[in-house]
């Protein structure tokens, strides 16, 4: 039908509905296409119960060819069909009211059946440059999608056999063949709203219908979300379209979907497209980008707990979360509940929890110090997420004056390994075992007493099992390295409380033998003590080696009365929890006042910097000129020989000690 054909016909429309109408309810070719054509809600002229009866008619079972020879491809039912989806792909906005559902519920066998005589006849097996067959798609794609966008529908599709197949092969091909007539990626939208609370089954469908290639499904749905980053203006109503796909791609955290995803770089590329999303939604008045805004970060606060987690937190934060989150905080005000609760996850959370990482801190630090010296801090502080983002940001800079004190603490204090000895050493003062490379002796009679007499002849072996088959967690040995530094601190940090609780619950035992157990899988961090009698880790993620080590350690707490107290650090690592243990010294509980107001002046001095920050806020100081919250570890009088040395140090963290054999 050409253009000089449809003009007259949609005048006559404006001045006679009635007639065009009856005309098409008759067949007639030219009504029904102008119809399914020009049909809109606020058109007027047809009511939509009129055009979802007048569509609905041509998709009647009844007249589905019996078989596919040449003749029925284009046959007069096949072609009015094909009108029909046409026009259905026109009444998404209007098929929410009850009576509409069920209408579409009840015709819905014919539907299914009528796409797949046309998919089999108009797609498979035609030439990809078949401008028919891009038509064909397209349409399929676009009534598919008005249709499974509404839950009772979608989920009749659902539970149709190879509804999903069809829905997967026409978003395969969604960018192929000649240029598409839609103004909306139809195949990623249906599909996405198919998968919309996708299980395993489902997904492992997508997965069959493209060849058990999830790494290709990958590749495909993230160059679409880089090809829309990339145009001028960046559309946000397609961007939040891939977005959303790449989320319910990505809903099973053990599928291999999400692993492909997560190997092609996924967090990178959506925290990427984030910080192009947190300038549109500051520079634009186009609200869909609000709309990628939330399937962002969405995607972030649902997978940055992948496999291993740490690596994901560390990847987001390098590719510019942080800023990101900053810099979205002014349009947080305008979510819905559901929305902002969500976002506010990632700083409550997840981010926190993995803020004992050292890889975690590092990424961090830049990103920091600029938001707090920048115009940045006033945008968050000025949003409904300033209190969320105070408390994050408190945590945050502990935990990175921690890092920076332990570069100054390396190599200052190590413990003979010896327990008649433990001896505390500077770095020129001890030796590391050439065996394991992690244990220290201020002698080669220390060491020889340790062999013998102590526990080392077991746990050598251990560590050096560990070197060669590798540990099962990923975690990087200076993060292993800095778990110790960290749980020493914390502990030492909350001694005055720990040895209260030890003398209520615990009174008159040995405080050496509670375990010092702290959970940094919760936010806030907890604390608690358990007898070293009966004690074990319980499930964690550890390897069977990393288990046999630890017993070997409570046992040594449990053989040497007095000399070793055992600390526990739960740390997040992505769906599970790892168990680390660090033995301190013995005189890891002897604690005075002063100890306990030192950390006192430290909390002050931060509380401090936080109230000049908020009354410069107030009295208009510019950003130039204003005093950063986060600086250099606070120095005090106080000395700190009250922490204790570690007894686990990581592989790498004295590579040019001299060494025993």
């Amino acid at each position: 039908m050409n253009q000089a054909q449809f003009e007259p016909i949609l005048r006559k429309l404006s001045r006679d509905p009635k007639s065009v109408l009856a005309a098409a309810r008759r067949r007639a070719s030219a009504e029904s296409v102008v119809i399914a054509n020009s049909w809109e809600p606020q058109q007027g002229f047809i009511t939509a119960d009129d055009a979802l009866d007048l569509f609905l008619s041509y998709l009647q079972e009844r007249d589905v060819p019996e078989n596919t020879n040449p003749r029925t491809i284009f046959c007069d039912a096949a072609n009015f069909a094909f009108t029909g989806f046409l026009g259905i792909s026109r009444l998404g906005l209007v098929l929410d009211e009850p009576g509409r559902l069920k209408r579409v519920a009840d015709a819905w066998n014919a539907i299914f059946k009528w796409t797949v005589f046309i998919f089999s006849t108009r797609i498979e097996g035609v030439s990809k440059n078949d401008i028919r067959r891009k038509s064909t798609i397209d349409v399929l794609s676009a009534a598919w999608y008005a249709l499974c966008s509404k839950d009772p529908i979608r989920g009749l599709m659902i539970a149709t056999p190879m509804t999903i197949e069809i829905a997967t092969k026409l978003w395969l091909e969604e960018d192929d063949g000649p240029p598409t007539h839609l103004n909306a990626p139809a195949g990623t939208c249906c599909l996405s709203s198919l998968l919309k609370m996708a299980k395993k089954e489902q997904l492992d469908r997508v997965l069959k219908m493209a060849g058990g290639k999830a790494d290709e499904i990958a590749k495909l749905s993230l160059a679409r979300v880089k090809t829309v980053l990339k145009a001028r203006p960046i559309d946000g109503t397609h961007l939040t379209m891939h977005l959303d796909f790449i989320n319910a791609l990505s809903r099973d955290a053990s599928h291999p979907l999400r692993h492909a995803l997560l190997g092609a770089n996924v967090i990178w590329i959506v925290t990427n497209a984030l910080t192009t999303i947190s300038i549109q939604v500051n520079l634009s008045r186009d609200l869909s980008f609000l709309d990628a805004m939330v399937s962002a970060f969405g995607y972030i606060a649902n997978c940055l707990d992948s496999t291993d987690g740490f690596t994901w937190v560390s990847q987001s934060i390098g590719a510019g979360l942080l800023t990101s989150f900053v810099d979205c905080s002014p349009h947080f005000s305008k979510l819905d509940p559901e929305d902002f609760d969500m976002i506010l996850t990632i700083v409550n959370n997840i981010l926190p929890r993995y803020t004992v990482y050292r890889s975690v801190l590092e990424a961090m630090n830049g990103p920091m110090l600029k938001i707090d010296k920048g115009p940045q801090r006033d945008r968050v502080l000025n949003s409904v997420v300033k209190d969320a983002w105070r408390t994050f940001f408190a945590s945050s800079c502990d935990r990175m004056t921690l890092l920076h004190q332990a570069e100054v603490w390396k190599g200052k204090n190590i413990t003979c390994d010896n327990v008649k000895c433990q001896k505390v050493g500077t770095r020129e003062e001890v030796r590391r075992c050439s065996a394991c490379l992690t244990t220290f002796y201020c002698s080669k009679e220390c060491q020889a007493i340790a062999w013998k007499e102590g526990d080392h002849k077991n746990t050598c072996k251990l560590k050096q099992r560990e070197r060669t088959e590798g540990k099962a967690t990923g975690i990087l040995k200076r993060d292993l390295a800095f778990f110790h530094n960290i749980s020493i601190y914390d502990a030492r940090k909350n001694i005055s409380k720990l040895s209260r609780q030890a003398d209520k619950e615990y009174p008159g035992k040995i405080k050496s033998h509670l375990v010092v157990c702290i959970d940094y899988c919760v936010v806030p961090t907890t604390y608690n003590l358990k007898p070293i009698e009966g004690y074990d880790t319980g499930p964690h993620s550890g390897s069977t080696n990393a288990q046999a080590r630890n017993e070997s350690m409570i046992e040594k707490v449990k053989d040497n009365p007095g000399k070793y107290t055992l600390i526990e650090a739960r740390v997040a690592n992505g769906q599970g929890m790892q168990c680390i243990l660090t033995l301190a010294t013995g005189k890891f509980w002897e604690w005075d006042p002063k100890e306990e107001q030192r950390q006192k002046l430290i909390d002050a001095q931060f509380i401090l910097r936080s109230f000049v920050s908020r009354a410069e806020e107030r009295h208009g100081v510019p950003n130039s000129e204003r005093a950063p919250i986060l600086t250099d570890p606070i120095q005090t009088d106080f000395p700190d020989d009250m922490l204790m040395a570690l007894q686990e140090l990581s592989d790498n963290e004295y590579e040019d000690d001299d060494e025993f054999d």
